[in-house]
């Protein structure tokens, strides 16, 4: 295991520590009297675990609220929100891409020297959420609020590192509410906690031992174990993910507080353009209202429409790391997003759904190819490894795979037969009474306890 994700570690929602600190936060929160008495405790919470992994990083986080806060106060500056906004992304150039676009230079003969700067933790979550503030009022969505409120809604400790990006339309008006404890919302929040745990630790976790086997000797071992690991980290980094959001939302919902959804089973899209509306909603939407709408959207023809697509995906791409295969991944999202909109394509029929389901399916777990690998030489060789036809029929790590192939049918289930949605409204006691058992059977028995940092704590 690396140092870093050593240092990712610390303060997991499936940790003792979390739980200790979630447990006492609940129980003092609920006891405050006052909305301002309940903000300062999510102020101080949130800074102290975001504390608990690097203490010098708080400056750094309560940097870019100030930047935010300030943009209200000087409004009448027309450049304000340009500035604001430059200032929220320079700030996520040099902790996130130095080194890379140094290391480019230097291929070029430029001698600048590389960086010691350690990436902040949830950096691209919580500055697009600053950038989320100052633009929602320049557009006059919402009204100036004090610091110590845009604080709490920049930091709060849920969705801090990994997200959902919460819009500050959405979340400032809760925040300014007395939260008072409900019995229906803490118990819809503890169902939908457990069931993104379930996905983390039952799922993800147990695939993620393979793939990163298989990924470690890309190129080296049979195609059997590269088709394997190629559709087992589709499954990983959705359930990874969403699991995340999903135990984030929960444990927001038992406080009170209610956020939009982050993923609609997305492996059911039946196009790229659908995907992106089920998948990782709130980075897709944001993009779309805050990006895609500022280069102009699809009101400067269709030659422009084009280009805001494509530079979107790749700015995506390029958000979600300082590699070329970032921005590979993100080109080719993008380019598949033009082509459907050039050719206007949208499956309708249920036998065109179908194809295009599994059609749009394989293109991402292309994709996700060039998302895992490290560089281009690892996803060159997982890719010749994985046409290695004459292997196909040849798994050499039996054990973990045939056990990973165990849960196969556990996430096609509740992929089909199972929402977050289906749990919420449960209502007959004894059907919840099973399922619960039975989950908590299979999660004891099959769970990966070792603490496997989320794979998006890294962006």
């Amino acid at each position: 295991m690396s140092d870093r994700e050593r240092q990712f570690q610390y303060m997991l929602f499936n940790s003792y520590e979390y739980i200790i600190f979630y447990s006492i936060f609940f129980l003092v929160f609920f006891l405050l009297k006052t909305i301002k008495q309940q903000l300062f405790l999510i102020v101080v919470a949130s800074l102290y675990f975001y504390g608990a992994w690097s203490a010098i990083h708080v400056l750094l986080l309560l940097f870019v609220c100030g930047v935010a806060f300030g943009a209200q106060y000087f409004e009448r500056y027309k450049k304000i929100t340009f500035v604001s906004v430059s200032i929220l992304l320079s700030v996520l150039a040099v902790f996130k891409y130095y080194n890379f676009f140094a290391e480019q230079f230097n291929t070029m003969g430029f001698g600048i020297e590389s960086s010691a700067l350690l990436l902040p933790m949830g950096i691209s979550f919580y500055v697009f959420q600053a950038i989320s503030f100052v633009v929602d009022r320049k557009r006059g969505h919402i009204d100036k609020v004090s610091f110590t409120e845009l604080v709490a809604y920049i930091s709060f400790f849920p969705q801090l590192v990994a997200g959902p990006i919460v819009r500050a339309s959405v979340f400032l008006p809760q925040l300014l509410e007395k939260r008072q404890f409900s019995k229906q919302l803490f118990y819809s929040g503890f169902l939908l906690f457990c069931m993104g745990m379930f996905k983390k630790v039952v799922i993800a976790d147990n695939l993620g031992v393979f793939v990163d086997e298989i990924y470690a000797s890309a190129g080296e071992t049979t195609a059997g174990n590269h088709l394997f690991a190629f559709y087992f980290y589709a499954i990983q980094i959705y359930y990874d993910f969403c699991g995340y959001s999903e135990m984030a939302i929960g444990i927001a919902r038992t406080l009170g507080f209610k956020f939009p959804r982050n993923f609609a089973r997305p492996y059911l899209s039946a196009s790229i353009t659908e995907f992106w509306r089920r998948w990782h909603i709130s980075l897709s939407s944001w993009l779309r209202d805050y990006l895609y709408i500022s280069l102009g959207g699809n009101r400067k023809g269709l030659v422009r429409t084009y280009v805001n697509l494509a530079l979107v995906m790749l700015f995506g791409g390029l958000w979600h790391g300082a590699a070329w295969t970032f921005v590979v991944w993100g080109a080719l999202h993008g380019g598949l997003l033009v082509i459907e909109r050039l050719f206007n394509y949208a499956p309708q029929s249920k036998a065109t759904r179908l194809a295009g389901q599994f059609i749009t399916f394989h293109i991402v777990c292309i994709s996700w190819v060039f998302f895992r690998s490290p560089d281009f030489q690892v996803a060159g060789e997982f890719f010749a490894g994985l046409t290695s036809f004459d292997t196909i029929t040849v798994v050499t790590t039996k054990f973990t795979a045939f056990k990973c192939l165990m849960f196969i049918p556990l996430f096609v289930f509740i992929e089909y037969f199972s929402t977050a949605r289906t749990f919420l409204v449960l209502r007959n006691k004894i059907k919840l009474g099973i399922t619960m058992l039975i989950a908590a059977f299979i999660f004891l028995l099959f769970g990966n306890f070792a603490e496997s940092p989320f794979i998006y704590f890294q962006f």
